[in-house]
């Protein structure tokens, strides 16, 4: 049965990964022979382990770099949304004070919410059921 890696071992280990798995590079930092670094590198297999970690590097990088894509988008579609709501105010303000070119009847209200539902669909992904809904005839939506 191998014995476990000491604490100082597993220094000399990381220090090596670091220094880009050079062992001569590191051997005057941790105070141990190039050839004893290269005894426990290949005794405690740290070309594997440091694949392992390359890997892990990998895949960190990876995470961050779609975790600021996503803040990014959420960032926009935020924008987006205070964009449309501003819009909608803007005109529901100039509808009221224009109170002649109003809704007038079902169809108007109507055209109207499908045009909103398409709007938010657009930032929100709403599900396909909403507009099902809105291409609805009058006397369905009265049902």
């Amino acid at each position: 049965m191998r014995r476990a890696e000491t604490d100082q071992q597993r220094a000399a280990f990381l220090a090596w990964y670091e220094a880009g798995r050079n062992s001569c590079r590191i051997a005057p930092n941790v105070a141990v022979p190039e050839r004893t670094l290269r005894l426990w590198a290949t005794k405690y297999d740290w070309q594997g382990r440091a694949d392992k970690l390359d890997r892990e590097v990998v895949a960190r990088e990876n995470a961050k770099a779609e975790s600021e894509v996503v803040a990014r988008i959420v960032k926009m579609r935020k924008r987006q949304r205070d964009l449309g709501e501003a819009l909608v105010t803007l005109g529901g303000n100039y509808l009221a004070k224009n109170s002649e070119i109003a809704i007038r009847d079902i169809k108007d209200a109507v055209l109207a919410i499908e045009k909103g539902f398409a709007l938010l669909h657009k930032v929100d992904a709403l599900p396909d059921w909403v507009f099902e809904v809105m291409e609805m005839s009058e006397e369905a939506l009265l049902q």
